[in-house]
């Protein structure tokens, strides 16, 4: 028996390359040939990802930005641009801030460490400049926070180096200064150092401050907040304070987030040895509806919990929190998810939360921001004891609404360890993560995506055609990319959607056929079809001396070896199109006009013969 393919005319298409993003997680995509050890990175909802970060040299460390496309192409040369020259700068870094507005407007503030003078750049999606190529100083200072406002201004937020306090100044879309002088956030104490944490703006223009107050020179603080209009001015009477004697790290940064103009701040807090994360609700007058504290990520005991990131779902009403556990010992670690509703606060998987991965030498903990991919929660964590300096792998978590754990996708495992980790975005079905690294030669910054687009479904089906002992099949489903089939005889053969697949069979019966449609990415479908053969033995003979040419023919046919008392030509549907009686050798057999190209048989009592049409 034989199995022979018949190919459809195929249209060739130009795929779009994408090797830029390097699918191999050992090698990543590199993002800067120099060398870096502080980075932030966002990607803009055109899928451009915007890295910042500073490049240590032999007696200054400078500033530059890499923006990368959506196929992952550095688009300002292998280094980036160093965006600022002129504000003096020392071998080290102090914290800084990037954030990225509506239109990817890049806005990046920090203080020059030669002099502590801080300043605020605005650059467009391109990498150009929207003011001063200098920046727009704010005065000696230190902790730039930014936020880029909907009509086009900034807020920033600062500490003043010449201890003035904690200043708020607006900028202006055009790089000038909107309010004529910055304002000082005043600590509600009286006493203390503030610090300007998160900010967050109201449908009306006007700003949220989250900010601590240190009651001495160590981080350790009590965060407060308050509302501000667009002048400058303090709505509430009194700023609320968010914990009852809670603590929080006031150099590190803690999500705050909104749904309308109700803002929800997390926070990893400390109320002497205990270490627990909480999630404060605050209402736009600024009411704290989930108590003083918030609400508890979870109530086991014996745990401490740490770095948490969280995220609202974009079309539901449940908050998604990841966090940081361990032991009391602080030996090894796990992650632990939560899921609250933005109303109420209630937890639909209980107030203990659930474990995602279990406290172990491992250390799977998350690392950077919580996104969603079809509004289910992803976040990047980390695999391997992680000290700092011994190597870990870097995964992306997709989980479900229920929070079942539905795939682990690995991202970054050279084996090295990794640092300055940001999902630094979602968008649509793609996730994005930036680290830093050093594999051999200085810390480098490197970046991944995975891509999450669902599998589209496949649909099987199939027909079939018969002539003599063989037969025709062919695929009359949709959206396959390739095809088993089982051919009802013990045969097997795979195909293409397009090809027409011709099997002789060696009796005649009914052979029920089976065709398995696959998608690339995964998803399958199967149909079956009965054949029917009848021919065999019905006046066949050998058809060695018979020849028919040209072959590929252009519109005739002609016949060497014999005569043909009757001769059909038969399309690989298994359709008659043709006829020719007394086919004589040597005479000329003018197909229709408008038959198709592709390949027929040529069938009769002598003869069984595969002609190819192309005209």
């Amino acid at each position: 028996m034989r199995t022979l393919f018949t190919a459809g005319i195929l249209a060739a298409l130009a795929a779009p390359l994408n090797a830029q993003w390097n699918p191999n997680t050992a090698v990543n995509s590199l993002v800067s040939v120099g060398v870096t050890d502080d980075l932030q990175a966002i990607t803009g909802p055109s899928g451009r990802t915007y890295v910042a970060m500073f490049q240590p040299g032999a007696t200054s460390t400078t500033p530059w930005l890499q923006i990368l496309n959506e196929q992952g192409v550095p688009q300002l040369g292998t280094n980036g641009i160093q965006f600022n020259n002129t504000t003096p700068m020392s071998t080290y870094t102090v914290t800084w801030d990037m954030r990225l507005d509506a239109q990817e407007h890049v806005y990046i503030g920090f203080t020059g460490t030669g002099n502590t003078d801080a300043v605020v750049h605005r650059l467009d999606s391109t990498g150009s400049h929207v003011w001063s190529p200098s920046g727009v100083a704010l005065g000696q200072g230190y902790d730039v926070k930014l936020l880029p406002l909907a009509n086009g201004d900034v807020m920033t937020g600062w500490i003043d180096a010449n201890g003035g306090g904690a200043k708020l100044r607006k900028i202006a879309a055009n790089g000038s200064f909107a309010w004529p002088a910055a304002i000082t956030v005043p600590s509600p104490t009286g006493t203390g150092q503030v610090n300007i944490g998160e900010m967050l703006e109201y449908s009306n223009g006007d700003v949220l401050v989250i900010y601590y107050v240190r009651a001495s020179f160590g981080p350790s603080a009590l965060p407060y907040a308050q509302r501000y209009t667009a002048a400058g001015v303090g709505v509430w009477p009194q700023p609320k304070a968010l914990t009852n004697g809670w603590y929080v790290y006031s150099n590190r940064r803690f999500p705050l987030t909104q749904r309308g103009d109700t803002a929800y701040f997390g926070m990893a807090a400390a109320s002497g040895l205990d270490l627990q994360c909480k999630v404060q609700r605050i209402n736009p007058l600024g009411g704290l509806p989930w108590g003083v504290n918030g609400k508890e990520f979870s109530t086991l005991a014996n745990l401490y919990e740490r770095n948490l990131t969280l995220g609202i779902a974009p079309d539901d009403h449940y908050m998604y929190v990841a966090a940081e556990v361990t032991p009391t010992s602080q030996g090894q670690m796990g992650t632990m998810i939560q899921k609250l509703h933005l109303r109420d606060g209630s937890m639909p998987w209980g107030a203990t939360g659930r474990s995602l991965f279990n406290i172990s030498s491992r250390d799977q903990s998350p690392q950077g921001e919580l996104g969603f991919v079809d509004s289910k929660p992803v976040f990047v964590y980390s695999d391997g004891f992680n000290n700092g300096g011994t190597p870990v792998r870097l995964l992306a978590a997709f989980l479900d609404t229920a929070g079942a754990l539905v795939d682990t996708i690995p991202m970054a495992t050279y084996a090295a360890s990794k640092g300055r980790v940001h999902l630094s975005g979602t968008t649509g079905f793609d996730v994005t993560a930036v680290w830093s690294e050093d594999r051999g030669n200085g810390s480098l910054a490197f970046a991944h995506r995975i891509n999450r687009t669902p599998c589209p479904t496949v649909l099987a089906g199939a027909d079939w055609g018969s002539s003599l002992d063989s037969a025709w099949l062919w695929f009359t489903g949709a959206g396959a990319d390739s095809l088993f089939w089982t051919l009802g005889d013990g045969s097997s053969a795979s195909s293409l959607p397009t090809d027409t697949l011709q099997h002789a069979y060696a009796g005649n019966g009914t052979y029920t056929a089976w065709v398995y449609a696959y998608r690339d990415c995964g998803n399958v479908d199967s149909a079956s079809v009965n054949v029917v053969i009848s021919g065999i033995g019905m006046g066949e003979k050998p058809t060695k001396s018979l020849v028919i040419s040209p072959n590929p023919s252009r519109g005739t046919l002609s016949l060497q070896g014999g005569d043909v008392a009757h001769a059909r030509l038969v399309n690989s549907q298994g359709q008659i199109v043709a006829e020719i009686r007394d086919w004589t050798g040597g005479e000329a057999w003018v197909l229709p006009e408008g038959l198709a190209n592709g390949i027929y048989s040529v069938v009769g009592d002598q003869l069984h013969i595969l002609v190819a049409v192309q005209r």
